[in-house]
Formats: C-alpha cells, structure tokens, sequence
C-alpha cells in the first residue's frame, strides 16, 4: 500500500496539469461518479442507462485519485512540509471528526428536550401580555432593566419547553413568534436552547477536546522531537544556494539503458560504479558498490 500511495505521488508530481485544471478535473469525477450512482438507485430520468456496479467503483477510484494529486500538488507548491505525513495526518483527523458524527447519531432525535425563549419588543401592558402568554401555552418573562437615568425599562420574553426533534423546536419556535404577532407584538428574538448531549452540542464539544488534546500532544512532541533537516530542504538548499540543477542529474541518471531496463521489469541495473534500484518504472535510489 505504502508503494502505491508513493506511486500516486510520483504520477501527481509528473502531472502537468495546474492547480485550477486539477480541480476541473475533480468536477468531472465527481460528476462521473453521480452519473453511474443515479441508475443505481433508480432516479427519475436516468433509467434508460443500466446500472453498474463496476462502474461506480471505477470513478469513485478516479475521484479519489485527482482529490489525492491535488492535496500532493498544494502541499509540494507552498513547500509546507511532506506530503504524504500532512495527508495521513489530515486523513486521521477527518476520520476522527466522521467517526463523532457517526456516534452522534446513535442518539435518539426525536427525544430531545428543548427550550426557547422569544423576545418582544417593550409593552405598556404588562397583564395583558401574561393573559396572551397562557392563551399562546408558553410562560411569561418579565425583568427590570434599569437605564442610566435610573429609570426601568421592562423587558418580556417567553420561556416554554418542547421534546422532540430539531424540527419539532422550530416549528414550535415559529408558532409562538406567529401568534405574538397576531395579537399585536413585535418579535425582536428567537433563540433555542437544547440539551448537551445533543448531537450537535455532543459533536462541537467533542471536537474541541479532541482538537485540544491533539494540539497538547503535538506541542509536547514537538519538545521532544530532534530537530532535523527534511530532505526536500536539501534539495531546495542545493538548488538555491549552490546552482545545482537536479535535472541534468536525473538525465545522468535516465539513460536509455535504464529506461530499457525499467520496461524489461528489472528491479535494478548497474552503472556509475553502483547500482539503481527501480520500483514501478521509478529509480527509487542508488546503491554504491
């Protein structure tokens, strides 16, 4: 597997294509990919093409492909870093934030306790609005705020509860905002509360644990790592500071009696008073006698 995501990554860097047209690519995937899943599932207007099992496989492979060249591409531009450590570690990541999702929604949605409160504008008519807070079904909020003259102003709200669903809340969150303003009031808020172990709730604070703890554990083996020297720095260093030019030296390497070598399937051949190891039609090192 190692071999093959090293592969991918030489025929990412072989890609001539620019970032935009990588993308444009991935479009064109993506698009593919939608093309062989609707048959599949039968969607309206689609049942004239057979579907195809193979098919989907195939472009979801291509869609993973261009996606993986453009995460090769933006990391080798911007000279951020090794590509495949930053993708495995984003990989890992995203897999973690998918896996919170997943258990999220083991809970039961249609079970969860919400409260909302709505604010209204300022009323005169206090008792009147505790008399249309019973007819609405909802419980009347009334506080004191004081100005800086010191004079109060009275600020009402509502405070009412609902169990169910997200759906449910705000279904019952416009129903009281609707008849508020039937009666004559002006809707200033609405807000809605819910339990903390709502999936959304679960899934933020999740995150930020986990986000939290991960940054610990990269600051705390950050102070323990070696500092080192990458060898893409090298390169860029050998290039930049001393002139060297890495392509006349991969010509030296390149000979046609390696690139025939490579075809024939030989894993290495001898020269320059050593040996060229190849892998996949790739001179992966060399080897001094």
């Amino acid at each position: 597997m190692i071999d093959l995501l090293k592969h991918i990554k030489n025929l990412s860097v072989a890609d001539n294509k620019t970032l935009s047209q990588k993308g444009l690519k991935l479009s064109e995937e993506a698009g593919e990919l939608a093309k062989a899943i609707l048959p599949y599932e039968g969607a309206d207007g689609c049942n004239h093409r057979f579907p195809d099992v193979d098919k989907i496989i195939e472009e979801s492979i291509d869609t993973i492909l261009v996606a993986y060249s453009i995460a090769h591409s933006i990391i080798e531009k911007y000279e951020v870093g090794d590509s495949d450590d930053i993708i495995i570690k984003m990989l890992q990541k995203k897999t973690k934030k998918w896996q919170s999702l997943v258990d999220g929604e083991k809970t039961d949605l249609n079970k969860i306790p919400f409260e909302i409160h709505v604010t209204l504008a300022q009323t005169d008519n206090i008792e009147k609005f505790k008399t249309d807070c019973i007819a609405i079904g909802v419980k009347p909020i009334i506080l004191d705020l004081y100005t800086s003259d010191g004079g109060v102003i009275k600020d009402v709200m509502t405070s009412s509860k609902v169990v169910g669903n997200s759906l449910d809340a705000a279904i019952e969150t416009r129903r009281i905002s609707a008849s508020f303003k039937a009666y004559g009031y002006t809707v200033l808020r609405e807000k809605i509360e819910t339990a903390p172990w709502h999936p959304a709730s679960i899934n933020d604070t999740r995150s930020r644990l986990i986000s939290e703890k991960n940054e610990l554990e990269r600051q705390k083996e950050k102070a323990k790592k070696k500092v080192t020297v990458a060898d893409h720095a090298v390169i860029r260093y050998l290039e930049r500071r001393y002139g060297f030019d890495f392509e006349d030296i991969r010509g030296e390497i390149l000979t046609d009696a390696v690139i025939q070598a490579a075809k024939m399937g030989a894993e290495g051949i001898k020269m320059h008073h050593g040996t060229f190891k190849i892998r996949d039609n790739v001179v992966v090192t060399y080897v001094p006698n």
